[in-house]
């Protein structure tokens, strides 16, 4: 019993827990998952979602519920055979919080997204709530997917990839796995701490630009070694603190007054981000003093230039998923439309950004006669800060940015 008590205050140590917490449900294992292989994918496409070679997860992990008040609690009646039935079951309305401190190591991993597969992922995302997407009873707006990952889940977590490849399908037509974006790297490390911390280390960055001519086929960016660490700074209604998710009460009664927000103080009004980027051009990450003289460099073809620029005019990287199943027909609220994460983001500021030798090719052809090179030996870092404002426009039901 003494780790049911100690372990939540170690894997999520930022807010204090009460004293008077008591838990219905705890559940608490040393997890250790090992395969060879794992594919997700589609039916009939070509490329998987998720392929995992030679993979294991292990670490201390606590699935636990914190214990019901008055208001939290609802009774539901349940039909038996029984002479003295129905039955009267008291359930609640708290949901359970995962706390964990989890590893990850694979040989190779793969992912693959694109516009075209939004909505496919759409319909796989309505059958799922079908079984996993209970609707609770409280009354108050649906927290949107960051804000669920900062309430129920809670930790630390860390990553060592010895490879790992991710492809952007640029194209409307899934089927259409020639023009595309693939980005590639050894050796990728990333931890994330109480999803407020991102820190990232990789080797041997590319990436690599496809089209429908394999003589066109060119990688644009080329990175020896990087460096890069993401700080998110979760802003809340009153300037309470983002972290405090014991202090959020859910309730089942409904006032015909005012919508009621049980999650008022611990949602998010916005975010800030710090972005810390930094390259290197020793073998070893950790050590750069020990390195080569490797450049980061960046080759452009005419070619490429120009599938870059219609591929900014073109409706694939502003394209939105037609809406599925929304309406009262479908038991969604009409007022209520899900945000994205980037116009949550209040400001960004990026405290250091850092060039160690930078390397700039410019060809007009393949051939690579002809052309502009610069080069810059001693490298250069700056900062820069950007904000967004947001007004809103009640008479229009809109917020301004």
């Amino acid at each position: 019993m003494a780790i049911l008590c100690t372990f939540p205050q170690e894997a999520d140590p930022k807010p204090a827990i009460p004293r008077d917490l008591s838990l219905s449900t705890h559940i608490y294992r040393w997890t250790r998952l090992q395969a060879e292989s794992a594919v997700l994918a589609l039916r009939d496409f070509d490329l998987p979602l998720l392929e995992v070679h030679d993979f294991r997860v292990w670490g201390p992990m606590l699935v636990a519920e914190e214990e019901a008040t008055e208001q939290e609690r609802y009774s539901q009646t349940m039909p038996t055979a029984f002479a003295d039935g129905p039955w009267k079951v008291l359930r609640s309305l708290k949901s359970l919080k995962v706390y964990s401190d989890l590893s990850f190591s694979c040989l190779s991993l793969s992912a693959c997204l694109g516009p075209c597969l939004d909505p496919v992922l759409g319909q796989v995302t309505i059958a799922l709530s079908y079984l996993l997407g209970r609707r609770s009873r409280d009354p108050s707006l649906p927290l949107p997917w960051w804000d669920k990952l900062r309430f129920f889940l809670h930790g630390r977590a860390s990553a060592h990839l010895q490879s790992c490849t991710f492809c952007f399908l640029t194209t409307m037509d899934p089927y259409n796995t020639g023009e595309r974006v693939e980005l590639f790297c050894h050796r990728f490390d990333v931890s994330l701490n109480q999803t407020e911390e991102i820190g990232l280390d990789c080797t041997d960055l590319d990436l690599r630009i496809r089209t429908t001519s394999e003589y066109e086929d060119c990688t644009p960016l080329h990175v020896p070694r990087l460096r890069l660490r993401l700080v998110l700074i979760w802003q809340t209604l009153g300037g309470s603190d983002p972290r405090q998710h014991f202090a959020v009460r859910l309730t089942n009664q409904r006032s015909s007054h005012k919508r009621t927000d049980s999650y008022a103080e611990f949602r998010s009004t916005g975010f800030e981000m710090n972005v810390g980027v930094k390259t290197f051009e020793g073998p070893d990450v950790s050590a750069p003093e020990d390195g080569g003289d490797e450049y980061v460099a960046v080759e452009m073809l005419s070619s490429t230039v120009k599938w870059v620029e219609e591929l900014l005019r073109s409706s694939v990287l502003s394209s939105t998923s037609p809406p599925i199943r929304k309406g009262r027909l479908f038991g969604c609220d009409e007022g209520w439309k899900k945000k994205t994460l980037f116009r949550h983001l209040s400001r960004v500021r990026v405290e250091t950004f850092s060039i160690h030798r930078l390397e700039l090719n410019y060809w007009t052809s393949i051939l690579h006669a002809e052309g502009i090179q610069a080069r810059v030996e001693e490298g250069f870092d700056f900062k820069a800060s950007y904000f967004s404002r947001r007004r809103a426009m009640p008479k229009e039901s809109l917020i301004r940015r």
